[in-house]
């Protein structure tokens, strides 16, 4: 088969498997990181990519910034139209898709087995959460960037010319960028070495590449765990578990063979927690080791290769260091672009001759079953409504799916369905304090803030220096009229977290409530010092100058909100207001 006809077969079919996505809406952390945050939309944010202020604005919760470059690029294309975010996501899945054809020719020469990994890989529902989600592309540009890598180090050892450092470095640099499962590389290329255990033609070259190599690395993660580590991030850590490990790893070689039932949230305790999972575990480990064995001597080498490698390149999120998530379908994105190839070899290989036809009848049955249930899991990911209300029907136990099943709710409106939502989160388990909080914030909304208080103490016994707790509880105090205790609560929010823009904005509305114009005045403009993009600052100091007849620095203000949101009402509205009061005036 020729080689266009083979990668337009790959394209067609991954477009077809994805073309739903493409109608998708924001879902899980689309929704803070891009449509209520405009740190992607001006382009002067970029000077905080190389400061803690990243963390202020991108939304993220560990350094990306190739990545949230990314939004501030689909931002200028698109506003903040999903459709093109998702355009994007999908591009990139198809630019991985080629580079990992690239790179596996170096393995196989066989076009039926190339286009057959190439086609598990563009369609296997696995996938699906990294490229649905916009704010996963993380792992897809990680991935293309970890592929681009590996061709260029096995070429490099192939042909022994240093130009290839041009491509390793950059690529190793850039992958990191994207997210630190980059680093993932440096095993991977450990394990080519010892398995191939050929020889450099030329030392020096060899010895230069893999110091520079690990110096980046040393290098990023200096600066990552230092200067650039989160300082908001207060998330509870796992520590490693051998055992927990294990799991990990043999749930993710289910979910390669078997990607039945698919989460958004993985716990490792409930891992194998069924005898449905055991039995499909067993059942995948016997199918890949029945097909290993009937390999012929040469292809069993090569599959054994692209095994060792794709599973190394879960090493990052074994939580040998403590990671948020142990398990997550994302992860399973880059040891995909190494392992369908290993999966191709596996299904197209063990029968010849007159048998043949069983192995097309295994092949074609496969990519079926996966691309069906790919476009059936595209469509869980159509908004958050749905995403989170297919989470918790299908993992009733999980409290984090009841949360963010009821948050989902609360952003419609509907208050009721999210009153039920978070109260069944916390019968699941009680010390879950974001479903307090949420609580609290809901009864805000109706105006019922003693109701509201009372969930915000509970959370604040849970964790009583949570700056949210307190920026939270001081806004219901202050709208009951408790001067000291609302006072207090906003004083001590931002003396835990000093760049707690929204808590000086607070102060600010504190203090007009109370015609105290230049306290007013000082923690307005203080909110916009810490955050400079925060529009709603910047209305409000507009606000309070018009009304002391400023009216030139009124303006000045609100054109500064405008300039980051064009197309925020508030400020447009007040700026007409001010120039047909100038007119009558004149």
């Amino acid at each position: 088969m020729k080689k266009s006809l083979c990668y337009c077969i790959i394209v067609f079919l991954t477009l077809l498997t994805y073309a739903n996505t493409l109608n998708n809406q924001f879902a899980y952390d689309d929704v803070s990181v891009i449509v209520e945050n405009d740190f992607i939309t001006s382009w002067d944010n970029l000077r905080a990519f190389f400061s803690r202020d990243y963390f202020n604005g991108a939304g993220e919760q560990s350094y990306r910034p190739l990545v949230t470059l990314s939004y501030f690029i689909d931002y200028q294309v698109w506003g903040k139209n999903p459709f093109g975010y998702h355009l994007t996501n999908l591009i990139l899945h198809l630019t991985v898709l080629f580079a990992t054809l690239m790179l596996a020719r170096k393995f196989i020469v066989d076009q039926t087995i190339l286009m057959i990994g190439g086609i598990i890989f563009g369609c296997h529902p696995v996938l699906t959460e990294a490229v649905c989600s916009i704010t996963f592309r993380e792992d897809i540009q990680s991935t293309l960037f970890f592929v681009l890598a590996l061709w260029g180090y096995i070429s490099f050892r192939n042909s022994n010319r240093i130009s290839w450092f041009a491509v390793i470095l950059p690529a190793f640099v850039f992958s990191l960028l994207a997210k630190e499962m980059g680093i993932a590389f440096i095993p991977a290329i450990g394990i080519y070495e010892v398995f191939t255990r050929k020889k450099p033609a030329v030392l020096f070259n060899f010895i230069f590449i893999l110091t520079a190599i690990i110096l980046i690395a040393l290098l990023f993660f200096m600066l990552r765990f230092t200067i650039m580590n989160n300082p908001h991030d207060t998330a509870q850590l796992t520590r490693f578990n051998g055992l927990t490990a294990c799991k990990i790893l043999l749930a993710y070689w289910q979910l390669y063979f078997f990607p039945i039932e698919l989460r958004a949230l993985y716990y490792p305790r409930l891992l194998f927690h069924h005898a449905g999972d055991v039995l499909l575990c067993i059942t995948a480990l016997l199918i890949g080791i029945g097909y290993f064995f009937l390999l012929k001597p040469e292809k069993k080498r090569t599959a054994l290769l692209l095994f060792l490698i794709s599973f190394s390149l879960f090493s990052p999120v074994m939580n040998i260091y403590p990671i948020r998530h142990i398990i997550a379908e994302r992860y399973a994105y880059m040891p995909a672009s190494i392992f369908c190839y290993c999966l191709a070899l596996l299904i197209t290989t063990p029968f010849s001759g007159r048998y043949r036809i069983y192995s097309v009848a295994i092949i074609c049955c496969i990519l079926s079953i996966f691309s069906i249930r790919t476009v059936l899991r595209n469509s869980i990911w159509k908004h958050n409504l749905a995403l989170w209300f297919y989470t918790a029907k299908h993992n009733p136990w999980l409290a984090e799916a009841y949360f963010s099943l009821g948050h989902a709710y609360h952003m419609r409106n509907r208050y009721t369905d999210a009153i039920k939502c978070y109260k069944k989160s916390l019968k699941e388990n009680r010390d879950y304090v974001d479903s307090y909080i949420n609580l609290g914030r809901l009864y805000v909304d109706q105006g019922n803030n003693e109701e509201a208080i009372a969930y915000y103490k509970i959370a604040l016994s849970y964790q009583s220096n949570n700056p949210l707790i307190h920026y939270n509880i001081g806004i219901a105090y202050d709208n009951v009229g408790n001067d000291e205790k609302a006072l207090a609560h906003l004083e001590r929010c931002i003396a835990i977290e000093p760049k707690h823009y929204k808590a000086y904005n607070a102060l600010g509305s504190f203090y007009i409530k109370r015609n105290n114009l230049k306290q007013a005045e000082y923690y307005w403009r203080k909110a916009i010092d810490v955050n400079p993009q925060f529009k709603e600052g910047y209305v409000n100091v507009g606000s309070l100058y018009a009304n002391v007849g400023l009216t030139d620095q009124a303006r000045y203000f609100w054109q500064k909100a405008l300039e980051i949101d064009p197309n925020y009402e508030t400020p447009k509205k007040h700026l007409q207001s001010l120039e047909k009061m100038l007119k009558i005036q004149n």
